[in-house]
């Protein structure tokens, strides 16, 4: 048997901006959290409802990042 760990998104408030979920994704993804928040800027002007409906459920059923 492997012992694989298995990495977890959370909400990243330190680095937060609204809510953390662009920071939480740019650190799951190991990203920069301003390349994510630009990111989903721009697919924002085009799928506007998409990305807000998006971003709203990933921010109530996400956890936080445990301090």
């Amino acid at each position: 048997m492997e012992n694989t760990t298995r990495k977890k998104f959370r909400l990243n408030r330190k680095d937060a901006i609204v809510f953390g979920v662009c920071s939480g994704i740019a650190q799951y993804c190991g990203l920069k959290a301003k390349t994510v928040r630009i990111l989903t800027v721009l697919v924002g002007i085009f799928l506007t409802k998409l990305v807000i409906a998006a971003y709203v459920i990933t921010w109530l059923i996400a956890d936080s990042e445990e301090d």
